[in-house]
């Protein structure tokens, strides 16, 4: 009868529960930038896992009748070893390792497994050189080809050589680690060095030319530097408004935290200028459409991104309106005029009035009171960051002028003796009284007009020499000579020597408004 033990089957269980682990790992989304395995470094990798054999003693390549796993006192079939590699690229590795297995019944023939069996160590030592090429991916698999020299731990077994052979799936786990699955065979030579030594007699010693030794078994490989993971930018972020020539916009970048250290991050702003650094500020200097590029770099990789810049020149302050209520009036009592201005330009616009008479203000819409006569500039600053403009504009603030005196029509006229041009006192004193009106009433001005009599020398010189007196009495008194217009005309009409010859000798001031004159 064949002898049992109670947990024929807790390796297949663990290698259940490592398989499970697995996939649940590979359901897992890589959000994360792609991880490619280190190059040109050292690797050490353990591994464990189940053994069978394919040979005289078992004519399967699988235990499925599970008599391996049913010798009492002996741990189930199993392989441990233990590489030494170097990962040359992506693709390729190359390794040095050492493995142990059992594998029990090696060394009996026969379909029962008597209750007083005593298995001869079914143990073999393998040392194997080993090649393997798999994919770039993260999960990758592989083929594995080398060559293995192994021994038995009984004397039954002998020295075998051969080729070595395999497949598997290398999960990368990490920057360092990786999970390699992996179904290994040696091939082993001669026949009997795996299950009887050539000088012990077997009976059935013809199944093969060759025994092979299989294990599958989960390894852990541990990268002696990190693997290289490129940089990406993750985001880019640049000024969302149009920035005006001068001012300063921040521009700021991402990438992905895992990159592979040093990361280096570059900015081109598309005029020529360039900075570095996650943040970096500029300000252009002439108005345009720029593209600004940011570039990460991290030795092996490189990545880029771009963004779209609109930068305007500013647009100084310009006058566009500048309007007054009034621009002539009288004073006769203090007189409120509205003031009102628009502008173009970049805002803020500030509006600075000076309304010419030592009083100023502020803003689009503004007031001034008048209370003396006189003729001023108002003057409109407009000033923003960009510039200023200046806009000006006469107000004239007349003096009263009484009703009378737009009902003015005669003043005094004066005389002079024969053949003189002299003011008398009595004329002095006539035009006195002109001078009072023409001080009390601005609107008038005087039509002077002189005449000679008849008999007196040279009459038109005479007419206009006296004519002249009487203006420049108004001047030398304070009129303005511009509200004056003078003419002599020589022999007064319609006299004669003996007919008013003394009223001839006279110059009349007729008064005329002077918008007539």
């Amino acid at each position: 009868m064949r002898s049992t033990i109670t947990i024929p089957f807790s390796g297949q269980k663990i290698l259940s529960a490592l398989l499970v682990g697995i996939f649940s790992f590979l359901l897992v989304p890589d959000t994360s930038a792609q991880n490619f395995r280190p190059e040109d470094t050292f690797f050490i990798k353990p591994r464990v896992g189940v053994a069978w054999h394919l040979g005289d003693t078992e004519k399967s390549p699988f235990n499925f009748n599970m008599d391996n796993w049913k010798v009492e006192d002996e741990p189930p079939p199993f392989s441990a070893g233990l590489e030494l590699g170097y990962q040359y690229s992506q693709t390729m590795g190359v390794s040095l390792g050492y493995q142990l297995s059992n594998h029990p019944l090696a060394f009996h023939y026969g379909d029962t497994v008597p209750d007083d069996f005593a298995d001869p160590a079914g143990y073999y030592s393998s040392g194997q050189l080993l090649f393997r090429f798999g994919a770039p991916s993260r999960i990758a698999p592989f083929v594995a080809i080398g060559a293995h020299a192994t021994k038995g731990q009984h004397d039954l077994a002998a020295w075998t050589y051969g080729p070595a052979a395999g497949i598997g799936l290398d999960i990368v786990m990490s920057d360092r680690v990786s999970l390699v699955v992996e179904n290994l065979a040696n091939l082993t030579f001669p026949d009997d060095g795996f299950d009887a030594a050539s000088d012990t007699p077997i009976s059935e010693d013809s199944f093969l030319p060759f025994d092979l030794m299989n294990s599958l078994t989960l390894g852990l490989k541990f990268n002696f530097k990190s693997a290289f993971t490129p940089v990406e930018i993750l985001s880019m972020n640049c000024p969302s408004a149009t920035l005006e020539t001068g001012e300063t916009g921040t521009f700021t970048a991402s990438v992905n935290a895992d990159a592979t250290q040093p990361v280096a991050i570059s900015w081109d702003f598309g005029d020529g200028s360039t900075a570095t650094g996650m943040t970096a500020s500029h300000s252009f200097s002439s108005g345009g459409t720029y593209t600004v590029t940011v570039t990460a770099n991290n030795g092996e990789a490189t990545d880029s991104s771009t963004c779209t810049v609109t930068v305007r020149e500013p647009v100084p302050a310009s006058i566009i309106s500048m309007n007054a209520s009034q621009t002539q009036f009288d004073v006769c009592e203090p007189v409120e005029i509205d003031f009102d201005a628009s502008a173009d330009g970049d805002d803020p616009v500030t509006f600075s009035w000076d309304f010419g008479d030592g009083e100023t203000g502020e803003g689009e819409n503004v007031s001034h009171t008048y209370t003396e006569p006189g003729t001023y500039t108002v003057t409109l600053t407009a000033t923003n960051e960009a510039g200023t403009d200046t806009r000006s504009i006469t107000i004239t603030a007349e003096e009263c002028i009484a009703e009378i005196c737009f009902d003015i029509t005669e003043m005094n006229s004066v005389y002079f003796g024969q053949n003189s041009s002299t003011l008398t006192e009595e004329g002095i004193a006539a035009l006195n009284e002109n001078l009072d009106i023409f001080e009390q009433c601005p609107n008038l001005g005087g039509m002077i007009v002189g005449y000679a009599a008849p008999g007196e020398r040279n009459p038109e010189d005479l007419s206009a020499d006296r004519a002249q007196a009487v203006e420049d009495h108004y001047v030398q008194n304070g009129m303005a000579a511009s509200r004056f217009q003078t003419e002599g005309r020589g022999v007064l009409p319609g006299t004669t020597k003996k007919e008013g010859a003394a009223q001839a000798r006279r110059t009349d001031t007729i008064p005329v408004q002077t918008e007539d004159m």
